[in-house]
């Protein structure tokens, strides 16, 4: 075999590889869009202005609990009405509002049951638990359906949400799963494109490596 066609072969090769690559490249890309197209998008409110979008390993370090859960139903409503430190600016803002006769700062939050079917971190103590959310990111989050499977990453709510667990965040909070156990994060950032249409049990060992 001259020199000539042994360059001739080995350039063949590499374009053969090449392609498969290439092939493998766009097949997962379609896949991707696919399983994206059928979930809805959100994004923060208008009035919300949100820095850098924290990764999996962020959430996982920051939340109380992550589980794999199931919504059973909405149980009811309640309205918070917020009694700012006077020491913060916040409180300090809200204490001369109301001074000025303007009315409280309310918030409606709504509670719903989860059906609690693994815990991936932290520690959990019953099958179901209750989840609260506020009602100001209605539109702005996703929509709990009855018999929908997700991932959730929580924290322990305090004082007059003492026993239930709030989303660590209206968007990053939350990973859909779908009827053949792949994931899909809410979240479209570039950095959370990668787990889109992996297996449950893939992203349930990756959570365990970014465990506390």
């Amino acid at each position: 075999m001259n020199k000539r066609l042994k360059v001739s072969l080995l350039v063949i090769a590499v374009m053969l590889v090449a392609g498969t690559f290439y092939g493998i490249y766009v097949a997962r890309n379609n896949y991707i869009e696919k399983l994206l197209a059928q979930y809805p998008t959100y994004g923060d409110p208008p009035y919300m202005e949100r820095g850098m979008i924290p990764d999996v390993q962020v959430l996982v370090q920051y939340s109380d609990v992550v589980i794999v859960g199931q919504v059973n139903k909405s149980v009811d409503k309640y309205t918070v009405t917020f009694e700012g430190n006077k020491a913060t600016p916040e409180g300090a803002l809200e204490e001369k509002s109301r001074s000025m006769g303007n009315e409280p700062n309310r918030t409606e939050f709504i509670t719903t049951q989860i059906k609690v079917l693994d815990v991936l971190a932290g520690s959990l103590e019953g099958e179901e638990i209750l989840i609260t959310r506020s009602c100001e990111f209605d539109g702005y989050q996703p929509e709990l359906i009855p018999g929908e499977k997700m991932v959730f990453f929580l924290r322990k709510g305090s004082g007059v949400h003492e026993g239930k667990y709030l989303p660590i965040d209206n968007l990053c909070g939350y990973i859909y799963i779908t009827s053949d156990d792949k994931i899909v994060p809410v979240v479209k950032e570039d950095k959370y494109r990668k787990y889109v249409g992996i297996s449950l049990n893939s992203f349930k060992k990756q959570i365990g490596s970014f465990k506390k």
